[in-house]
């Protein structure tokens, strides 16, 4: 199973799968949750693309095109899960990225962004939050149908450094507000 440097486990599409056919991974298994929302989320997913494989039913890509595309880590993200995008991702699916961000933000904005065949990016959804501290993953959803025919997915964060509390040498720990789409 390939690993990912950045999370400690597995390597995975949005269908969970692992660079193993066959096998999937969620929970803690592929990252650590804070949220056992989260972990049971994947663990769902997980179940049904098993499942879905386990009946022959799974769909993969034609032979011509790659399988996945892959999601990258921006400016300002430490780790994402998924690491690539299943290219049989249906039009009305959710795919969910799940990611931490390499520093205390105040006023975060969470940038997804879909890189075409030329290396043009555009848009795909603007998230936002109160506070972001890299212990606590933020999750953001983009509809199927806007990854389709991209040749990457790329999350970036843009916000202003937390400050330090006077006479403290890190950051406060301020509890994160949901965020919502822009």
């Amino acid at each position: 199973v390939q690993l990912d440097d950045a999370t400690g486990g597995p390597r995975v599409d949005n269908h969970l799968a692992t660079s193993v056919e066959g096998l999937f991974a969620c929970g803690n298994a592929l990252h650590i949750h804070d949220l056992v929302d989260y972990a049971s989320a994947e663990g769902e997913t997980a179940g049904r693309s098993a499942a879905l494989f386990a009946l022959g039913r799974a769909e993969g890509a034609a032979d011509d095109v790659p399988a996945t595309v892959p999601v990258v880590a921006g400016e300002g993200v430490r780790a994402i899960v998924p690491q690539a995008l299943s290219r049989a991702t249906g039009p009305d699916e959710t795919v969910s990225l799940s990611f931490r961000v390499a520093q205390a933000l105040h006023a975060p904005r969470f940038v997804i962004e879909g890189v075409d065949g030329e290396g043009r990016a555009r848009e795909l959804r603007k998230a936002k939050a109160v506070v972001a501290v890299p212990a606590e993953m933020v999750q953001v959803n983009v509809a199927g149908i806007d990854v389709s025919g991209l040749s990457a997915v790329r999350v970036r964060v843009e916000g202003r450094a937390l400050e330090p509390e006077k006479g403290s040498k890190t950051a406060p720990d301020r509890p994160s507000a949901g965020g919502g789409a822009d």
